[in-house]
């Protein structure tokens, strides 16, 4: 596991998928990889996990437990968007015994803990937001893009149901922006 990281950042959804889990693979590849944005909860729901939202303390997001992603009900749909692609991050990178208790709101987490995280996020980000259909877009729009950064952002933001903040680190990631 001590390049998943790097494996997430630099190649496709698939591929990741493909080395982690084969059923879960076909799933997406059968009936998500082409969906834009992709529905999240119902990909959760074909691969037998439950989303449910619940009240938690603002600065908790949310947490996966057994088959359950729990998520904030009074975040932005796009935090909750994005927090139940981190939750299924983990789920399929790291095994049940090696998570943290997520329902517990943390100050503290170790280095190997940290880089769970870090790879959950990044998960999400590709799984959001792949990184064919984004160098597909920016490609197509590169004269525009330097025209009119901002409108251009607003348009992927919309595209694939997220947020700012979210599109502007996959972007960094990418190396498109900086």
């Amino acid at each position: 596991m001590g390049n998943m990281l790097s494996l997430i950042l630099n190649d496709s959804i698939e591929t990741v998928l493909s080395k982690k889990d084969k059923t879960i693979y076909y799933i997406y590849k059968q009936m998500y990889a082409e969906q834009n944005p992709i529905d999240i909860e119902r990909f959760c729901w074909d691969i037998d996990l439950e989303v449910e939202y619940t009240d938690l303390v603002d600065t908790q997001s949310g947490y996966i437990d057994n088959n359950v992603i729990y998520v904030n009900r009074s975040h932005p749909k796009t935090r909750q968007r994005f927090t139940i692609a981190h939750e299924l991050g983990h789920f399929i990178l790291h095994p049940a015994n090696e998570r943290m208790d997520r329902k517990q709101v943390y100050s503290y987490i170790d280095k190997t803990q940290w880089k769970k995280e870090r790879e959950a996020n990044a998960f999400a980000a590709m799984l959001l937001m792949p990184k064919a259909r984004i160098l597909e877009l920016y490609n197509e729009n590169k004269e525009k893009i330097l025209a009119d950064e901002y409108n251009f952002t607003k348009r992927l933001k919309d595209e694939f149901n997220v947020s700012i903040e979210t599109l502007s680190y996959r972007l960094r990631n990418l190396g498109l922006v900086n």
